[in-house]
């Protein structure tokens, strides 16, 4: 039984494929259970390429080709769909590239190696970029997304550097051993007066949702040790163990750090990674208790802890 386009999500594709007309790039900034991927196949139907590339995290990759099948729109176009850590195995001839979840490509003030990449080899193509939260952390974090193609609307700036004089208040942090660049705080506004017209926006009140969501914020406390590893990387920016380095050298990537940290993981820059604090676990299985619930994480190392805490009793398949 195949499916059918909801009426909004055919109304979308039409003015995504007007926007990727005219751009060659588009920017489908959708809420979560709006449909984001089909829209993205409608427009690609719409554009009439006919070999696709769609980059993703290996967990979404099923469900693309599920869309890709039911919808029929393997009777239009050929799709490659394969995770970004897959990138390197890719080889072929493509006249579109999609770049889903692609604020995974927002790195800054320097472009990650995925990200130069993706720039070297698929620059020319026409992109179709996805992500519901593009920027959640800065608005420094749009640069790079861009960056990668040839039709970027920063292309006039051959790199962040030199983009963040005319779009970011640069700061200076005065650290332990000297003192830093941050180029977190952007000039939002300039930067969307830009970036706009490529831009498609749309939520879940657009769509007719109305559920309502009723948030109960909990606190946890962690461990101590935590706590010192994190204030130490505050000051220093940087924490050595006897065989692992946390590195946080820049704004962002601080942030990300202590995101780890108080979810109870580190991910180290040799690339191996941990579970360092079990509280926030161990909270979760107490304070529910024989309470049927659903944990959202973020981090692959947070679903090892959540599996050692709770063993038997959690399953990732629903």
């Amino acid at each position: 039984m195949f499916k059918e386009l909801r009426s909004y999500q055919t109304k979308n594709a039409l003015e995504c494929y007007d926007i990727l007309k005219d751009k060659n790039i588009v920017y489908i900034q959708h809420s979560v259970r709006t449909g984001k991927t089909a829209t993205a196949l409608e427009t690609i139907r719409l554009s009439k390429f006919k070999n696709v590339l769609f980059l993703t995290k290996k967990k979404a990759i099923q469900s693309i080709l599920d869309d890709y099948n039911d919808f029929l729109f393997d009777a239009f176009f050929d799709l490659t769909v394969t995770n970004y850590e897959s990138l390197h195995k890719v080889d072929g001839n493509f006249d579109c590239l999609v770049l889903d979840e692609n604020h995974v490509n927002s790195a800054f003030p320097k472009p990650s190696k995925r990200t130069k990449e993706i720039k070297l080899r698929f620059s020319y193509l026409p992109m179709i970029m996805l992500s519901g939260t593009p920027a959640s952390e800065s608005g420094s974090q749009w640069f790079h997304q861009f960056w990668m193609s040839w039709y970027s609307p920063f292309k006039q700036y051959t790199n962040f550097y030199k983009w963040a004089n005319h779009f970011v208040n640069v700061e200076q942090k005065h650290l332990g051993y000297g003192v830093i660049k941050d180029y977190s705080k952007a000039k939002d506004e300039l930067i969307n007066e830009v970036i706009q017209p490529y831009i498609h926006k749309f939520t879940q009140e657009d769509a007719g949702f109305h559920s309502k969501v009723n948030e109960n914020i909990l606190y946890c406390e962690m461990h101590p040790q935590t706590d010192m590893i994190v204030h130490k990387l505050k000051k220093d920016l940087v924490f050595e163990g006897k065989e692992q380095t946390i590195l946080a050298d820049t704004a962002v990537k601080l942030q990300s750090k202590l995101h780890q940290l108080y979810s109870g993981t580190i991910k180290f820059e040799s690339g191996k990674s941990m579970v360092t604090d079990y509280s926030k676990a161990v909270f979760i299985k107490e304070h529910f208790e024989n309470k049927k619930i659903a944990i959202f994480y973020y981090f692959k190392e947070e679903y090892k802890m959540i599996k050692e805490i709770f063993k038997d009793e959690v399953t990732d398949n629903l």
